[in-house]
This record gives C-alpha cells, sequence and structure tokens, in this order.
C-alpha cells in the first residue's frame, strides 16, 4: 500500500508494489488448517447463508443492551467474515464502527472475506488483497454456485479451471522439451475394461470397436435406439405400476433395473438394490429386457459406448456383453481364454443379427447385400481369378469379407557365403504375397468350361472394394493336425501407420479401369490410402499369453491391458507383435443420391 504511485518512466530505478507480506504465513497450516482451506470454508458458509443477513455481531449486541445503537444496518454492506474464527464483523472504511478491526487486533486474526463481494482483506495492512491461490478458490467457488442454479443434466460436464501441471511448467519455460508422461485424464473413451476372467481377449477387441469412429458416431448419435429393425421390445409410450423397467438413477447415464411404484407426470421407481426415487421423467426409462425377449446386442454396445463416452472415470463392466455373445455362440462362453479374432467375427455377426429387421431369422446372403451399419463399415470384397493353364479362360468370383487373414511371409534364406541377416517380414510382404498368382497342383483341377475337361489352373486373389474400416488378421496360431499342439508364430511383423493400398486392387483398377467403369485417373490419389487406429496384441504363448490393445485418439496412442490405461508412444506402437490390426480410410466418400431408409443403415460410404 503506498501513498504515491511509483516511477515507471525510469524502469531502472523504479520499485513495483509487491503483494501483502502476510499472505504467506497465513496460507501456512492455522491449528490444523491453511488460510486457503479456511477461505475455502468461509466462501461455502456464504453459499449457504446466501439469503441471510450478514448484520455485525458486536452491534447486534451493543442493540441488545441500548436501543439508540442500533446502528448494524448501516454496516450490512461492509460486514466482514473472519477468516480464523466465526466472527462477523463490521468495517467502515471512513471510521465509525470497525468491529472487524478490533477482533483482528484482540484475537490475532489478521484476514478477513467481504461478505457481499468476497474480497480477501488484510487488518494489517488495511487494504484489500490478491493472491492467485485465493483467486483460484474464487473462481471455482463461483463456478460450482453457477452449476448449481442450472437444470441438472447428466450429460453435462463440471466446469474446472484450467492449472498448469508442475511437470509441464519446465516444458512451457523450454519450449524444446518435449512434454510427455504416462499419465492422462480418463474418460471420453479412455476407460479401462474389467477383466472378469480371462476375457483380456474380449476387452482388446471392444477398446478398439470404441475407438472406430465411424461406429462410435452412430452409437453416440442414438441412431440404433431410434431405428424400427432393433430387437429390443419397442417402448410403451407410459408405464403401468408394477412393471418391470430399467432407469437412470440419479440422471446418471447408466440404467439400473426396478419397477414402477407410482404414475402420474412422473414417475416413483423402486430399484432392485432398495433405492427408491421420485419424480423420474419418462424419457430417463426404458422398458427393461427380459428373459422371454432377444437380448439385443446392439443395445449393449450401444450402452458400453454411452459409458465409456461419459465424464466418469472408473471401469467398465462387460458382463452383458459377453452373455450376449455367449447366447449366440456358445463355443465361446465360459471364462477360458479365447482367440481374439474369432471373438472378433462372432462380435460381427452377432450385431449384425441383430440390427437386421428379423434378428432371429437372419436373411440368405445378408453379408453381401446388408446395408446395416456393421457392413457399410467392415465389408470389403475379394475377387477371386481362376485362370486354365491350357486356354487362358478367366474365371472369376466376388466374395465379401470383414478382415484378411495373412499368413506371415518367411523370405527364404539363401546360402551365400555372407552373414547378412533374414529380412523382417512386413504387412506389406504378408499382402503381396496373398494376392500373388499361385498355381494350383494337381491335387486341384479345376472343371474348364471352354476345355471341357479338367485343367491345371492359376489361382490370383485381389482387392476388389475396399471397406472404411479394414482389419488385418495375422496367422500366427498353426495346428499341423489334431494330435499335435497349437504353437505361436512368435515373429515381429512390420507395419506403418499409414497405408496405400493401390497396387493390391483387382485389375480392373491396376489396368486403369475403375470398377464402375470411370478411369482410374478421376479416383482421387488418397482415395485407397488408410491410417492405422488400433492394434491388437498377444504377449506370451499359447498355453499362456495375454491380449492387450492399442488405440489412438486426438493423434495420442494409448495402451489398454483391461482395466489399466496408459500413455504410449509411436515408435512402442509399430514395435509391438501385432495380431488385429485396425486401418480406417483417409478419405469417405458419401454418396448424397441414395436415401437411407433406416438409421441402422448408417453413413453410405
Amino acid at each position: 500500500m503506498m501513498d504515491t504511485a511509483p516511477d515507471l518512466g525510469n524502469s531502472s530505478n523504479s520499485t513495483l508494489p509487491q503483494g501483502c507480506e502476510h499472505v504467506t504465513s497465513f496460507k501456512q497450516s492455522q491449528d490444523g488448517a491453511s488460510g486457503t482451506d479456511n477461505l475455502a470454508t468461509a466462501l461455502t458458509y456464504l453459499w449457504m447463508h446466501q439469503d441471510s443477513v450478514h448484520t455485525c455481531m458486536a452491534c447486534t449486541s451493543l442493540s441488545e443492551e441500548d436501543d439508540s445503537a442500533k446502528t448494524s444496518t448501516i454496516f450490512e454492506d461492509q460486514t466482514h467474515l473472519c477468516l480464523s474464527c466465526v466472527f462477523v464483523g463490521c468495517l467502515s472504511l471512513k471510521g465509525g464502527h470497525r468491529h472487524a478491526k478490533s477482533h483482528a487486533d484482540q484475537a490475532k486474526h489478521p484476514f478477513s472475506i467481504h461478505c457481499a463481494h468476497r474480497q480477501v482483506y488484510c487488518h494489517i495492512c488495511q487494504d484489500y488483497v490478491y493472491d492467485p491461490a485465493f483467486e483460484h478458490i474464487l473462481r471455482v467457488q463461483q463456478a460450482y454456485e453457477i452449476e448449481a442454479k442450472l437444470p441438472r443434466d447428466p450429460t453435462r460436464l463440471t466446469y474446472e479451471p484450467w492449472q498448469l501441471q508442475s511437470k509441464q511448467a519446465s516444458s512451457v519455460v523450454d519450449p524444446s522439451a518435449p512434454i510427455r508422461s504416462s499419465l492422462y485424464t480418463p474418460g471420453f473413451g479412455l476407460r479401462g475394461l474389467a477383466n472378469l476372467g480371462n476375457t483380456c481377449f474380449a476387452n482388446s477387441v471392444l477398446q478398439c470397436l470404441l475407438h472406430n469412429p465411424i461406429l462410435r458416431n452412430f452409437f453416440l448419435s442414438d441412431l440404433h435406439r431410434k431405428s424400427s429393425k432393433c430387437s429390443r421390445v419397442h417402448e410403451p409410450k407410459v408405464f403401468e405400476v408394477g412393471q418391470r423397467v430399467e432407469a437412470l438413477y440419479g440422471g446418471r447415464r447408466k440404467y439400473f433395473p426396478g419397477q414402477v411404484q407410482t404414475v402420474g407426470s412422473s414417475y416413483t421407481i423402486a430399484y432392485d438394490d432398495g433405492d427408491v426415487e421420485e419424480d423420474v421423467p419418462r424419457e430417463h426409462i426404458r422398458a427393461e429386457v427380459t428373459n422371454q425377449h432377444v437380448l439385443c446386442l446392439a443395445c449393449v454396445l450401444n450402452e458400453i459406448f454411452s459409458t465409456a463416452y461419459d465424464s466418469q472415470k472408473d471401469q467398465i463392466s462387460t458382463h452383458m456383453l459377453l452373455y450376449s455373445v455367449w447366447k449366440s455362440s456358445a463355443n465361446l462362453a465360459g471364462y477360458s481364454q479365447q482367440d481374439a479374432h474369432e471373438f472378433f467375427i462372432t462380435l460381427l455377426d452377432g450385431l449384425h443379427q441383430h440390427l437386421t429387421k428379423d434378428p432371429l431369422q437372419p436373411q440368405a446372403n445378408a453379408l453381401a447385400s446388408c446395408k446395416c451399419i456393421i457392413h457399410r463399415i467392415f465389408t470389403g470384397k475379394l475377387q477371386s481369378d481362376v485362370r486354365c493353364s491350357s486356354c487362358q479362360d478367366v474365371s472369376t468370383t466376388i466374395d465379401p469379407f470383414w478382415d484378411l487373414s495373412l499368413g506371415i511371409w518367411h523370405p527364404a534364406v539363401e546360402a551365400v557365403a555372407s552373414s547378412t541377416p533374414a529380412a523382417t517380414p512386413s504387412l506389406l510382404d504378408c499382402l503381396q504375397a496373398f494376392t500373388k498368382s499361385e498355381l494350383l497342383g494337381e491335387d486341384a483341377l479345376v472343371n474348364c468350361e471352354r476345355c471341357g475337361s479338367r485343367q491345371q489352373a492359376v489361382k490370383r486373389l485381389t482387392l476388389r472394394s475396399l471397406p472404411v474400416v479394414l482389419c488385418f488378421h495375422l496367422k500366427r496360431f498353426h495346428q499341423t493336425s489334431f494330435a499335435t499342439p497349437i504353437t505361436k508364430d512368435q515373429s515381429y511383423v512390420r507395419f506403418d501407420e499409414y497405408l496405400d493400398l493401390r497396387p493390391y486392387l483387382a485389375h480392373t483398377v491396376s489396368t486403369s479401369q475403375a470398377e464402375d467403369g470411370t478411369q482410374a485417373s478421376s479416383i482421387p490419389d488418397d482415395a485407397f490410402d488408410y491410417t492405422l487406429f488400433g492394434v491388437v496384441t498377444h504377449i506370451g504363448t499359447m498355453q499362456q499369453g495375454h491380449y492387450i490393445a492399442y488405440v489412438k485418439q486426438q493423434d495420442q496412442w494409448y495402451k489398454c491391458d483391461d482395466a489399466t490405461i496408459t500413455m504410449a508412444s509411436r515408435a512402442e506402437v509399430l514395435s509391438t507383435q501385432a495380431y488385429l490390426l485396425f486401418y480406417i480410410k483417409s478419405r469417405l466418400e458419401y454418396h448424397t443420391t441414395e436415401t437411407m431408409a433406416d438409421p441402422d443403415e448408417g453413413p453410405s460410404t
């Protein structure tokens, strides 16, 4: 507190005013509590008694003894709450009643807070003071009071002021220092999945699906719940007393089973765990899926997406999803270790069946004709050309696929004098081996219609059309016969974060003709570019192993090990022993002329 303003014209001789020198000692321990804790407590008290009139305790005591001393109303807008005790006193800056100052001198409590304006006052300096720690507590309290006045919304996030972390401060000072930490903020898709007993194979696949941008946008947009093809019982407009339902307890985004107790403009729900909640709105209630109805696998996955992308931080239990898969695939039932690739295919097939019009009676050739979201994302077409070695006649077959299972290509070790190590196989090497021409042996002769006899032939597989999301499955597990145990190929296979699949397309594109007859030059250069966003890896052996996943979110990689999620570097991801690789198209094309009849059909790509 300076009597004259400092001379700022000459910076060499000027002295800038310093903050209150008594704040530092006050913020230290005060009878077991710090000054900042006392400030937070005082702010909470003032907010809880915001409708009360804060009058000076000393003035009130005087007015009770002498009616002529009723002057407390004069200082209602100048009352201060002591930050060290519960005393409320007046403080007139123009003289007169200064009971707050008297209390501060007698009790040695130097700081108080203005009851109306929430400003901290130092009675030693006799001025209002500023401190960053105090200011932060004031901002948090103000944000909390604003949030408390708003209607409850389970999807709304609580405001938290940004603060520079101490571990990042050095990086801010030194821009060349990289910010690296294994810590992250849970929530918004980065949620751990509970291991329910050797269920890491399912958790790793689910993490990759949760970070599939197209699938995520579909479920978080609630398109499935709006679809007429959902196998869940259609929601009634009203519920009756005694009806079994599922409701959002406390407005949270997780449904809990219960029973309707009373009906009116809102409902009273008695939950199975004994809790009762009144005034539950209709939009927070849905019909319960009972054992008499098909448990919709898409609805269960929709629930997992909603839970994974809310603001909570605890791990997610996937027991309902596992139960739904077990009901449709008995070979995956139980708590023994299963194959992640088999679970992935089974899950896609179950989702397809529950996204069709009649989930109990799947349509024939549904994989080739279905337009549900699963097929629009994962379905590609594989072209098989069989050329007769005698007449060169070509027979072409086109089959849909959900993933490409590639054998691990091992380069032949040539007998040379040099000790050059064998080349490390790569994903493109495996894909090249998958699409190269293959001479069928004598035991695989084909019936040639032109020759009218069985002839030797050359077979070649190419990609006829590409899916939005392409999954590569590396065949690591082998069994030569039923009598021999399954072994695992531990070879490291190099893979890149970005792929160009143009060289592996069918000859109608590679020979400058596209599938629809247009010239290949009219196709954008990046139409066949893919970006990696998910990796499932298997650690260990066939007898004792473990699955983990790496997922990419906002250009940052994360390692998902069941319930534990940590940040990972790009180098760590690319050096892992991959089992499943998930790539997404870098360029999405939408057919604007096609009208989707149902939300479950998703984007037209």
